[in-house]
């Protein structure tokens, strides 16, 4: 790990924008990214990224990328919450991808939600 990766961990709000550019690099550096502690930050730029990447049917390592943002998940303090906004994407990718056919991506989707409250939209969508 070099130092650029190192800063990554202790202030992704400035190593993120100047190094990760697309889910390529989301995979190449997904060993340091998933050592970030949870904000709402490195949540929300790389579930952009993920996000509109899908939006263009793009092909990326879907599996790989979403494990990263599990981590970053898994990396909670028990005091923080995310922004709803983030919860909302978050959900996109659930929706995307929980009823892939690979039973690790749905796992890893099913994941992305754990311990997120959700709105009354997303809670209808669950039930139906």
């Amino acid at each position: 790990m070099n130092l650029d990766q190192t800063q990554s961990i202790i202030v992704p709000e400035k190593y993120l924008p100047n190094h990760i550019f697309s889910t390529k690099d989301i995979y190449v550096y997904r060993q340091t990214l998933k050592q970030i502690l949870l904000d709402n930050f490195p949540v929300n730029y790389l579930a952009d990224m993920l996000i509109t990447a899908v939006d263009k049917g793009e092909r990326f390592r879907t599996l790989d990328c979403l494990k990263v943002i599990k981590a970053i998940l898994r990396n909670n303090p028990l005091d923080k919450n995310l922004d709803d906004q983030i919860i909302l994407k978050l959900f996109f990718l659930f929706k995307n991808y929980i009823f892939h056919k690979n039973e690790e991506t749905q796992a890893c989707a099913n994941n992305l939600l754990r311990f997120q409250c959700l709105d009354d939209e997303s809670i209808k969508w669950l039930i139906s």
